[in-house]
């Protein structure tokens, strides 16, 4: 980002003091000047386009297409404005890619479609127009190969002073200091760039393009051979749990009502990572149409939220067993399933669908019940004695950080300790606290019928059965998402119990 930025002011430089007014090839006069055209475009990319991309996502750009030309156009007209201030055109759509990121998820279907225009169309003809301006026969020239090497030894020294301090300050080893400096030697796209506009505009000649492509195909060398060496010196990682936002799996089997909250639930949790949800349903062979077009549908009311995702159809003569085999097969990150509430049925005493996926299921699950949209997120995560209650908690907190996220809806955490809930959340989210020793009694006081109460599903088996029974009777209509860790999942059938309470597991 700095190199850019010092290419900007350079090339602007260039501009106007290389101008002759009687040669059209090096363009006009800058329309502003450098110190108005740079905050002019900052502001237009970083701040303008994601409010603009998102109102577009919402209330027009239904279909991927329409996103995509939305992309692309505000991609041309960063690169625009940039003409217009005398910064390179490929400065401006960099920055505009930068503004959109949040926009696109890196798993969804429409970055695969911008990534598919970029690798086929543009990169090949950028790359083209460089080879073009290159005289094969000047990069064996020795001047040119001397030129090469100093370019090389210069980003080794530059690249390496960083990594010494970075990785002295964060008290890495050797072995991490020489992948890192391996993985940053490595020069491709913003060489490129700087070759390409510093050759347009005379800055140098055509054997410092020569030169500095000499030093890509080094630097790739040197990057591979060292990764390679470092690498095999590492020791083995833990396996990554990934954040529960990557790749949301939610159950859209429900009203169409609960369908539209379900899909806007799952996106909430999703858009915290830049992940993606994935609708899906459970379903006989004889529902098969029925089931398609509720994954239709559901598809259709994410793209109406701004979301982008594609419905996944299990058939299969058990809802539990299709649900976890999706989760296995789809690689999900968290399970997001509808749920009846916490009404007195013979499912507390025989047990559901819901209580066999809880027990069995690899990933973090959130049982939904909505009634009616929120504007409120309370939280209770409660009070944690052993590890997987500690666990169950982070992951309330943070379930409930990210349905509040964006402004739109306030945070209320009921605890009984706000350093630790502090701790969870970080300095940066907003939050109201209510302090108390019995978070369930001040909840039935402060809950409002457009509050989504989120809570960990170990909080109301650990209760006592009157104080239970009354938190069940007097939350049946309420908006409730209850959070578990792999395999835990319970909520008033009271299973984790003994020994396997203790131990975080189902008996």
């Amino acid at each position: 980002m700095l190199a850019l930025l010092i290419l900007a002011i350079a090339t602007t430089y260039a501009v106007v003091e290389t101008l002759d007014p009687d040669n059209d090839e090096l363009g006009a006069v800058p329309t502003l000047p450098l110190y108005l055209s740079i905050p002019l475009l900052v502001v237009f990319t970083l701040w303008v386009l994601p409010r603009v991309g998102r109102w577009f996502f919402v209330r027009v750009g239904r279909s991927r297409v329409q996103r995509l030309l939305f992309v692309l156009t505000a991609m041309a007209a960063a690169a625009t404005l940039a003409v217009v201030g005398g910064i390179a055109g490929i400065i401006g759509a960099f920055l505009a890619g930068i503004g959109l990121n949040r926009l696109v998820p890196n798993n969804s279907e429409l970055m695969d479609r911008i990534d598919f225009v970029g690798t086929s169309v543009f990169i090949p003809a950028f790359l083209v127009s460089i080879g073009l301006r290159i005289d094969p026969a000047a990069l064996v020239d020795p001047r040119t190969l001397l030129m090469g090497v100093v370019f090389l030894l210069l980003v080794i020294v530059g690249k390496g002073l960083a990594v010494l301090v970075a990785t002295a300050f964060f008290r890495y080893s050797s072995a991490e200091r020489g992948l890192i400096g391996s993985l940053s030697i490595g020069q491709a796209a913003s060489t490129l760039a700087v070759g390409q506009i510093g050759l347009e505009l005379d800055l140098f000649d055509q054997r410092v393009v020569n030169a500095s492509i000499l030093t890509i195909v080094l630097a790739a060398l040197l990057t591979s051979f060292g990764t390679q060496h470092f690498i095999s010196k590492m020791p083995v990682a833990p396996p990554a749990t990934g954040a529960i936002g990557a790749r949301v799996l939610v159950d859209v089997s429900g009203t169409d009502s609960t369908m539209k909250a379900m899909v806007h639930l799952a996106g909430r949790i999703a858009r915290g990572d830049d992940g993606v949800q994935v609708p899906f349903t459970v379903a006989r062979r004889e529902e098969k149409a029925a089931a398609r077009q509720r994954l239709a549908d559901a598809e259709v009311a994410a793209e109406a939220a701004g979301y982008d995702c594609t419905g996944v159809l299990r058939l299969s003569e058990s809802f539990a067993d299709g649900t976890i085999e999706l989760v296995e097969e789809t690689d999900a990150s968290l399970l997001v399933v509808g749920w009846h509430g916490p009404r007195l049925s013979a499912d507390q005493f025989f047990g559901s669908d819901l209580d066999t996926i809880g027990a069995n299921s690899p990933v973090p699950i959130v049982a939904a019940h909505l009634t009616e949209p929120w504007d409120r997120v309370v939280v209770i995560p409660g009070t944690h004695y052993v590890p997987w209650q500690s666990e169950d908690v982070v992951l309330t907190v943070d379930v409930a950080r990210r349905l509040a996220a964006h402004g739109d809806s306030t945070l209320l955490v009921i605890a009984d300790d706000e350093e630790r809930v502090r701790e969870h959340l970080g300095t940066k989210t907003e939050y109201e606290f209510i302090q108390a020793e019995k978070p369930g009694d001040v909840l039935l006081a402060q809950a409002r019928p457009t509050d989504l109460v989120v809570a960990p599903s170990y909080l109301l088996p650990d209760l006592p059965v009157y104080r239970r029974l009354r938190l069940s009777a007097a939350l049946a209509n309420q908006n409730l998402a209850i959070v578990s860790g792999p395999g835990r999942f319970a909520v008033l059938t009271g299973r984790q119990t003994g020994v396997g309470g203790l131990l975080g597991q189902h008996a």
